[in-house]
């Protein structure tokens, strides 16, 4: 508990003095001066929490009123023999809290002055502070409210200019919906349409107020659909932006419609975007880009072609070589055997019982034809010339199969044969440098391919394989050649072909560049750059399949295609 501190200004030889030196013992602090300036000095240094003065003339009370001027917290207590009316009014209009008589005064009733005033002086500061506290809560409310009417007033300017921008926004936003050529429509989750540009609603024939409500489906006259076919169901379905290409002759053919899912606030589908575009010269385009497609890839089959051509007549040339010479002694052994008939019949008429010659006779001239020789040779020279005309007739028709243009359709096709007429086709290509081997799938089951597209590819790897194992060996190999192995396998509902050789390898910073268009290792006039690029767009784009490829430079490439079994459904 704070200690009281009480300044008590007296008269020297006061007959207070026994009184204060009672009052000592019962308060905590008690300082007594003699010299009112004296209690003023010290006044702000002691902070006393009451102040007794002995009134003894009007200087007393000039002192009462410059104390209470200084502190008016400060409780008072005047002590004067006076017991007029107009010095007790006085008194306290100069600033006492009370007022007691000397001759009246005892140590009870001057205690009890004092308790009196201190509690008096606790209230008055708590009031003070209470009514400070309240005159601050005021004036913050006060201020408070005020910067709120100045915030109020402001959000009510900025609302008004956000209405205004945002009014403003409205209409240029149907403005600009209305100008762009798509059709665009908001559909809620019943399939209703609640809002639509301007050009859709007149593709219709309708103005916009006559479609919206009405079930998008009401307006869509086509009925080739497959079921469930409904983008804006789709979408609701998966949750996902779903794109599908339609024809619809009242949006002007061919269309592509994008559902976009539309969300309030809180993230919930409550409808869909539709954004409808035609597509007609897209499609025109695609179909041109497919002409020019196929147009190129004939092109770099004849190209293929017109390189083979050169190895192929040796290829060809060959056989027929030794078909011809097979048929040069086939008519010298016809001409010899001919001229043992003849003699045999001759010596028969001549014989009087036209009888057959003798065993010596026929014997002498089967020497002269050397009969035995061409009983040996004969049989083997048909054998070759057989062998012969069958590698001929296998190579004319892997470049019939090969140069036909094909299907446009994807057909089951056995993939082994479309690799062994591809082999045979670039043998005259590989067969100085390198040996292929084929370890292919007998039970290999029918690929839905385009035969003759995937048959180009097969042939650039081939090609590509054995110009990488030359360029490794060199123009003077010395009996050294590569090899190029083929593989076929089923996997995972697919099948696998992989093509592996041990050329040159492909460098780490072209690796990646391989299949664009146009880029090639090769020198000038020695290729187009188109092989790989046109490969990977075969594999890729039109068999939904995947080509990819490992190199170490100096060991070898293989490279890695995968052809689905089942063609995708949409």
């Amino acid at each position: 508990m704070k200690d009281v501190i009480i300044l008590a200004i007296r008269k020297e030889n006061s007959s207070l003095e026994k009184l204060f030196q009672r009052l000592q013992n019962f308060t905590h602090i008690l300082k007594q001066v003699f010299d009112p300036q004296i209690g003023l000095s010290i006044f702000d240094s002691l902070s006393p929490d009451l102040v007794i003065v002995e009134l003894s003339g009007q200087g007393d009370l000039e002192f009462v009123r410059s104390l209470a001027q200084v502190s008016d917290l400060t409780p008072i207590i005047a002590i004067s023999k006076e017991a007029s009316a107009n010095a007790i009014i006085s008194t306290f209009r100069a600033g006492a809290w009370d007022y007691l008589l000397k001759e009246r005064i005892g140590p009870a009733k001057l205690l009890e002055a004092v308790e009196a005033c201190l509690n008096r002086s606790v209230e008055k500061r708590r009031t003070r502070e209470t009514g400070h506290v309240l005159k601050r809560l005021v004036e913050d409310n006060v201020a408070h409210l005020k910067k709120q009417k100045e915030i109020l007033q402001a959000e009510i300017e900025k609302r008004k200019r956000l209405e205004k921008i945002i009014s403003q926004a409205k209409r240029e936003w149907e403005h600009t919906i209305d100008s762009i050529p798509d059709y665009v429509a908001l559909i809620d989750q019943e399939h209703r349409i609640v809002r639509l540009n301007r050009p859709m609603a007149e593709a219709f024939g309708m103005h916009p107020r006559e479609v919206i409500g009405r079930k998008c489906f009401e307006l869509a006259h086509n009925s080739n659909h497959p079921p469930g076919y409904c983008p804006h169901r789709l979408m609701i379905k998966s949750d996902e932006t779903v794109q599908i290409e339609s024809f619809e002759k009242r949006l002007g053919g061919h269309i592509e419609i994008t559902a976009t899912p539309f969300r309030d606030p809180d993230g919930t589908v409550i409808g869909s975007v539709h954004i409808v575009r035609n597509i007609n010269h897209r499609k025109e385009a695609e179909a041109e880009k497919e002409r020019m497609n196929l147009q190129l890839l004939q092109t770099h089959k004849l190209e293929a072609v017109g390189q083979l051509a050169a190895g192929i007549a040796h290829e060809i040339n060959t056989p027929i070589q030794y078909v011809g010479s097979n048929l040069d002694f086939f008519l010298e052994a016809f001409e010899d055997i001919t001229t043992f008939v003849d003699a045999v019949c001759k010596g028969a008429e001549n014989s009087p019982n036209q009888q057959v010659l003798n065993e010596e006779e026929v014997q002498r001239l089967l020497e002269e034809i050397d009969w035995q020789y061409l009983d040996s040779e004969v049989p083997s020279a048909l054998k070759q010339a057989k062998e012969g005309v069958s590698r001929i007739t296998k190579i004319v028709r892997a470049m019939k199969e090969f140069s036909h243009p094909g299907n446009k359709e994807k057909t089951p096709t056995e993939i082994n044969k479309i690799i062994e007429t591809a082999v045979t086709i670039s043998k005259n290509e590989w067969k100085y440098c390198s040996e292929v081997r084929l370890q292919l799938q007998e039970d290999l089951p029918l690929v839905p391919c385009l035969r003759d597209e995937l048959g180009q590819v097969l042939l650039n790897m081939l090609v590509n394989a054995s110009q990488a194992i030359s360029a490794k060996l060199g123009e003077n190999p010395e009996g050294e050649k590569g090899q190029i192995t083929i593989k076929t396998a089923k996997e995972d509902g697919s099948v696998r072909i992989t093509i592996q050789d041990t050329g040159t390898g492909i460098p780490k910073d072209i690796r990646q560049k391989i299949f664009e268009p146009f880029f090639t290792t090769k020198s000038v006039g020695k290729g187009t750059g188109q092989g790989l690029a046109i490969s990977r767009d075969v594999i890729v784009k039109k068999h939904g399949g995947d080509i990819s490829v490992e190199s170490i430079e100096g060991k070898g490439t293989t490279f890695t295609i995968t052809i689905p079994l089942a063609e995708e459904t949409v």
